[in-house]
């Protein structure tokens, strides 16, 4: 064997020397860490780095006296050794993470829990820090119920919201709610339509049916002004604020998101056999109710329009003036002497024979 095959020969058995001198010095230190410390092993979940021995993030906690945690780095520039710290740092940072209280949440050893979470349920984690109330009313929402915070909340951080939502928040609602009975090729509730569900719903618990906001009479004239709605006379739907007795709240196949088109949907309060006759208004007979009718108020009894213009709208005014006019047609109580919806005889509408 010649000099130079000697000294690698020599450099290796060194190597080799080092490495198992460090390896078993390594393991009789973590050895030793566990004659006191065995408890951090033995929940259900472990710390993959705890596999990879104390020395993964502590260096010599014996140094000083008393005994310092030393760990190799700040939290959570230590816990980015392995963690993927993308999933950290977006737009909006959840307080702990903000801090770098990993820590607070997750033990750093060994837990019962998945996650390593220092409690049994996430929810129960949560409520640590966010008020149980305000979860707690009357109706909850069932992510809430069943304690899936995670269902729409990021537990890190987020780029969509403050409220750490995992994606935009229709999107959210859609995961479990039916998106096809939220649109519609007749008519879309403007606010589903920009996706902002919370400005009708609460979002984790509420003392109303729904999780509404508000009852209907309140939550609808937030948008809806009331005095469109309510007048000298009002329709009994809308005087009791029951919207949803003709509109849907989110999506219909009929315009202003009715229940059902005209005259179908009056019909299910409005005796059908009332409007109609051998002889029927055109207007009825079409079914176009709101051509005379308003639908919410009217200073007018029965909810009519204005008359006599009401009747101009169809009726060519010019052909009915005279210099001498009949003092009812004058007055514009065109409903003196005519039918407004149908009848069994009088082709002209008439309400008596002449």
């Amino acid at each position: 064997m010649n000099l130079s095959s000697l000294k690698i020969a020599l450099l290796s058995l060194l190597i080799f020397g080092l490495l198992f001198f460090v390896r078993n010095t390594v393991f009789a230190l973590e050895k030793s860490c566990l004659e006191c410390h065995a408890p951090i092993t033995k929940s259900k979940t472990m710390h993959p780095a705890l596999k990879k021995g104390c020395s993964a993030c502590h260096s010599s906690p014996h140094e000083s006296v008393p005994a310092q945690l030393s760990l190799k780095a700040e939290m959570p520039d230590l816990c980015f050794n392995c963690h993927n710290k993308a999933l950290f740092v977006k737009r909006y940072l959840h307080k702990p993470v903000a801090l770098g209280k990993c820590t607070s949440c997750h033990n750093p050893h060994s837990e019962n829990s998945k996650k390593l979470l220092k409690a049994e349920t996430i929810a129960e984690l949560c409520f640590n820090c966010h008020d149980q109330e305000s979860f707690s009313k009357k109706i909850i929402h069932a992510p809430i119920a069943s304690g899936k915070c995670t269902a729409c909340h990021d537990p890190h951080s987020s780029d969509i919201s403050s409220n750490l939502l995992t994606s935009e928040l229709s999107d959210i609602c859609f995961k479990c709610h039916d998106k096809k009975g939220f649109s519609s090729v007749g008519s879309i509730h403007p606010e589903v339509m920009a996706g902002m569900c919370t400005s009708c719903h609460e979002t984790h618990s509420g003392n109303l049916q729904k999780l509404l906001l508000a009852e209907t009479s309140i939550l609808c004239v937030n948008c809806h002004k009331n005095k469109e709605l309510i007048g000298t006379f009002t329709h009994l739907p809308a005087g009791k604020a029951i919207c949803s007795s003709c509109h849907e709240p989110h999506a219909s196949s009929n315009e202003n998101l009715l229940k059902e088109p005209s005259p179908d949907l009056c019909f299910k309060c409005h005796k059908k056999d009332s409007m109609m006759g051998n002889v029927i208004h055109p207007l009825v007979r079409k079914g176009r109710c709101n051509a005379c009718h308003k639908t919410h108020s009217s200073p007018e009894k029965g909810l009519l329009k204005a008359a006599p213009e009401m009747c101009f709208d169809c009726h060519d005014s010019s052909e009915l003036k005279g210099k001498i006019e009949h003092i009812p047609f004058k007055e514009g109580r065109c409903g003196i002497c005519h039918l407004l919806k149908g009848t069994n005889s009088n082709p002209k509408l008439l309400a008596q024979k002449v």
